[in-house]
């Protein structure tokens, strides 16, 4: 159900988003609606759907390994000091900004997204063992707070909110969490808003700013559809996806010094959609899961196939139970690991190391403190 609400959820974002956003303000270029167009993305969609089912049938998870509560902690600690760094340290638009990320500061950003992760997923499968007596939710809350701190756009407020709304449903819903939930949200949607827009245009309102966000949920879907209309340069004859593969490793290797010449255009993929959406090279949106395993070719099997390891070991003797109505949330939460699959098979991508932490945080069963032994046989 999971993985048909990943593909399935393109369709519901490109209808709200060309009845509600797009009518009223033109935040991005789309292709016109075609309807050849959607009856092969429905197909796409669907086909999609049954190969990631398929996938995660056929996967088998790993064993797990034990981490003590007071190595967790330990772990909550490092990661709250890093978030302070940045908060006091980075600028909030530096990660939309052309070397925003680059020297020592890049370096910590790239750690204490790989600890947040690792911590968010712990957090959210052993939620019932976080609330018990052996661990203090003092270390949770702090947690969190750095994360509300540390929040630089739309993405990092979303996975505030996920992480915490997902913690929770260990504990059960209550009214007064109903509210907190709520505020949680309306503070990182708008610190999220204001840290995107260093300038505050002068057209801004209410109005606009809900129709922004939802353009900017449906951003992916309408990528795909942009590029199944062949009106990506992807497939328009200005560069291929090979193309962009070979730009993107010799651009890295550049800009660790093991190579000479000037950088290539687009760098990424995600470069290349920007500039469907705006008619120049800027910071991209990623593809989305769907647009991205088409994107794969031949390769398109593995790509689904490494997001199904992911998911099916995330689930394995997980013991906070996640309702399907948050399913949602959790893809959002995930986002990370399944919104640019081909960072897979880019050799020097900082996706690799993130989904690692994601994946070894999968394999994580908390224990207490007295527990000796990291290793379980099952």
């Amino acid at each position: 159900m999971l993985c048909a609400l990943l593909v399935g959820q393109e369709v519901v974002w490109f209808a709200l988003s060309r009845v509600f956003a797009f009518p009223f303000y033109d935040f991005y270029e789309i292709s016109p609606v075609k309807g050849e167009v959607i009856l092969l993305s429905i197909f796409l969609l669907i086909l999609s759907v049954f190969f990631c089912v398929l996938a995660c049938f056929l996967v088998v998870p790993f064993k797990k390994l034990f981490l003590r509560s007071s190595d967790l902690k330990v772990v909550i600690l490092v990661s709250v000091l890093v978030n302070i760094y940045l908060v006091i340290f980075l600028s909030d638009s530096a990660r939309y900004e052309a070397g925003g990320l680059s020297g020592l500061n890049g370096v910590l950003y790239f750690f204490s997204s790989i600890l947040n992760i690792f911590i968010a997923v712990v957090l959210v499968r052993h939620g019932d063992m976080v609330f018990s007596k052996s661990f203090r939710l003092f270390y949770v809350y702090v947690f969190l707070l750095s994360l509300l701190l540390r929040i630089d756009g739309l993405s990092s407020a979303l996975f505030l909110f996920c992480t915490f709304v997902l913690f929770k449903s260990g504990s059960g819903f209550r009214l007064r969490t109903i509210c907190f939930i709520a505020t949680v949200a309306a503070t990182g949607m708008v610190i999220g808003f204001f840290s995107k827009w260093a300038e505050v245009p002068d057209y801004l309102s209410l109005d606009f700013f809900l129709r922004w966000v939802l353009a900017r949920f449906s951003i992916q879907a309408e990528h795909a559809f942009t590029y199944l209309s062949g009106d990506s340069i992807l497939n328009s004859g200005v560069c291929g996806v090979c193309d962009v593969f070979y730009n993107s490793i010799l651009n890295r290797l550049h800009f660790a010094g093991l190579s000479d010449g000037a950088y290539l255009y687009p760098r990424s993929v995600s470069e290349a959609l920007f500039f469907d959406m705006r008619g120049e090279y800027g910071a991209g949106s990623s593809p989305g899961f769907f647009l991205g395993a088409l994107l794969l070719g031949p390769l398109y099997f593995v790509g689904i196939g490494i997001v199904a390891i992911l998911f099916v070991n995330f689930f394995y003797r997980s013991t906070n139970y996640i309702p399907v109505w948050l399913f949602p949330a959790l893809i959002f939460f995930s986002k990370g690991v399944h919104a640019n699959i081909l960072e897979y098979f880019i050799v020097v991508s900082p996706l690799i190391l993130y989904s690692g932490s994601f994946l070894l945080a999968c394999l994580v069963n908390l224990v207490n403190s007295n527990h000796i032994g990291y290793f379980s046989s099952k």
